[in-house]
């Protein structure tokens, strides 16, 4: 979608809203909430204040500022019966500078004014350039017709929302939530698994570490579907600890160097996260409270996978590695049996 278009809608659901409400709307389009984070413990007290302050309600629980911010309101994350810390955390994560903010934010500005197209307003943004573009207070009326309370997030932590709602729903009581997060290669499997991590202060235990050895890379082990992965060293260093609150250590595949070389240390946690593709080979069996496949299309996935590497491991991976994941995810129907598909 365009800036006007995001714009557009949020008119059209706060009638209300006057110029110096579009001129906020665009300082956190393109911002976000970084301004709000001068000091971390502050931060926090407001937060909690305003969130326990707030009343559940049915209204939406987000609303697109851009492609890259959003607003989520408390009141919909209470009625949708989310942690408060959850919400905070996401807030938290957010805040993180924008190296185009500036420039992206005048581009809003003049993207509202041409989609405006309103005399007064022109000359709100005229006088609001001059002063710097500073952050932006609600209008006294929109704050009468809305009772904004709210925090700006990252739209890319938006994916995990399905995965909280979830969690919240379906809440274990005495031992921890044990996740796995399976599916194609490039999908942002680990990126799902640190940002949960950094918002359910989780530990991650990385199915990469488990690469198949060369010893065991014969013709035959690497014909069956699932086979490119060391699962007995997996359900013996680390599937027994699942789901037991204690800590526990397992031995690390290096693919640079084709050996074990370190020991990875898994900390006590109340989330435990099993990340990567065959995460959720059959043979670990029903290990995981929680089943996420990871999906991208075909020609997204190719793309990023040739940003990040060469183009001569990028054919390996379009000849290779992925038709083993295909014949993997198709054997043993992983995306049918996912809990969750985000």
């Amino acid at each position: 979608m365009t800036f006007s278009s995001y714009l557009q809608d949020h008119l059209n659901t706060h009638p209300a809203a006057t110029g110096q409400d579009v001129l906020k709307f665009c300082y956190q389009a393109a911002h976000g909430p970084e301004h709000l984070i001068v000091d971390p413990v502050l931060a926090r007290l407001r937060f909690e204040q305003e969130f326990d302050a707030t009343p559940a309600t049915d209204g939406p629980l987000i609303d697109c500022l851009s492609d890259r911010f959003c607003r989520i309101h408390m009141g919909a994350w209470r009625a949708a019966a989310l942690p408060r810390e959850w919400l905070l955390r996401l807030f938290l994560c957010s805040a993180t500078p924008v190296a185009d903010a500036k420039d992206q934010l005048h581009r809003y500005l003049s993207d509202a004014a041409a989609h405006l197209s309103d005399p007064a307003f022109d000359d709100l943004v005229t006088h609001y350039r001059a002063d710097g573009a500073p952050p932006v207070h609600h209008s006294d009326a929109f704050r009468a017709a809305y009772l904004p309370a709210y925090r700006v997030v990252d739209c890319r932590l938006v994916r995990l929302l399905p995965v909280l709602e979830h969690l919240a729903a379906h809440s274990v009581t005495g031992r921890p939530t044990v996740i796995a997060i399976d599916g194609r290669a490039a999908s942002g499997k680990s990126t799902v698994a640190q940002q949960l991590s950094d918002i359910l202060d989780a530990a991650v235990v990385h199915m990469d570490d488990f690469f198949l050895p060369p010893a065991l890379r014969t013709s035959e082990r690497l014909a069956t579907p699932g086979g490119n992965v060391h699962y007995e060293r997996f359900a013996e260093q680390v599937l027994p600890h699942l789901g037991l609150n204690a800590p526990f250590c397992y031995d690390r595949f290096d693919c640079s160097v084709m050996r074990l070389t370190d020991t990875v240390s898994v900390p006590a946690a109340s989330y435990q996260i099993v990340e990567g593709s065959y995460s959720t080979h059959p043979i670990f069996k029903d290990y995981a409270d929680l089943r996420i496949f990871s999906d991208i299309s075909p020609d997204e996935q190719f793309k990023r996978i040739s940003v990040r590497n060469s183009a001569s491991m990028a054919e390996l991976f379009k000849t290779r590695w992925i038709p083993m994941e295909e014949t993997y995810f198709k054997a043993y129907h992983i995306r049918e049996n996912a809990t969750l598909i985000i």
